[in-house]
């Protein structure tokens, strides 16, 4: 989650995200393959109870999604025993698009919601990408030692360099209908995941969540990559987070699949659309 526990969220302006693009330009660039529910839902139930064994539940989705060989390698991060773990994409050109979510947790037993829902969601997209020929070389990381400062994606932001030309970072899914940062978000792409709710016809509203602290898009957006926040907290249902309620129960599975679908067919879109 966010690295503080309070919470004074703010509705973003036009709450449903108005649509910046034509709905035919948006459904014709829309290239991915679908994942079936029950396999993102088996992923989502293979969360471990400690932040080693969700490390190794990873890579082993990795492995059935594809991304075998020198596509799966580890970045240590410095003051943490764990590491990144990145799954690359390579795609016509060395401009990446940088997919990301944290996989530990300060009570790992009790995080479903925050974050394995995130974590659990990057074999998929990876998959769900992987069957077409992209332009852009995607990069899906998850990060270690958020709860010590973030100093998994803080370590990964430097190290990746100028090549990176967004950031997508995936935080606390599936307790409601998909929510995007808005004051966080870089304009062009709130636009673009807007235009393709439409397209596929899938809920997206703007929540603003400063109040909740710094997320791993942070880092990037200090080295000024537009970044786009995918969340599902409101004003109710955070309070579940960092708690024992935070538990497989609490994800509701209609919601969370949307969000992998709208997430999925987000990024095919922005491989056509980014410069």
């Amino acid at each position: 989650m966010f690295l503080r526990s309070t919470f004074r969220p703010s509705l973003a302006a036009g709450a449903v995200l108005s649509l910046a693009a034509s709905l035919p330009a948006v459904a014709q660039s829309i290239s991915f393959s679908r994942i079936g529910r029950p396999i993102i839902e088996n992923r989502l139930k293979a969360v471990a109870t400690d932040n080693a064994a969700r490390l190794e539940a990873l890579k082993k989705m990795f492995a059935q999604a594809g991304c075998t060989g020198d596509q799966l390698t580890e970045q240590k991060v410095k003051g943490s025993k764990l590491p990144n773990l990145i799954c690359t994409l390579p795609g016509k050109t060395k401009s990446a698009v940088v997919v990301g979510a944290h996989y530990d947790a300060a009570e790992p037993a009790h995080a479903v919601v925050d974050n394995w829902t995130g974590a659990a969601l990057l074999p998929s997209l990876y998959q769900s990408l992987s069957k077409n020929q992209r332009n852009h070389t995607f990069v899906f990381v998850a990060f270690a030692a958020h709860d010590q400062g973030m100093k998994g994606s803080k370590q990964f932001a430097k190290k990746m360099g100028k090549n990176v030309k967004a950031m997508v970072n995936l935080d606390s899914l599936g307790l409601s209908p998909t929510k995007v940062w808005v004051t966080e978000n870089n304009a062009h792409l709130t636009s673009f995941i807007a235009g393709v709710a439409k397209a596929i016809k899938v809920p997206v509203t703007g929540v603003n969540v400063e109040d909740v602290g710094q997320g791993d898009a942070i880092p990037f957006n200090e080295r000024k990559i537009p970044t786009l926040v995918v969340h599902s907290l409101d004003t109710e249902n955070h309070k579940i987070c960092q708690t024992e309620q935070d538990t497989l129960d609490a994800v509701d599975r209609n919601e969370y699949y949307n969000t992998y679908s709208l997430t999925a067919a987000t990024l095919a879109f922005m491989d056509i659309k980014l410069d």
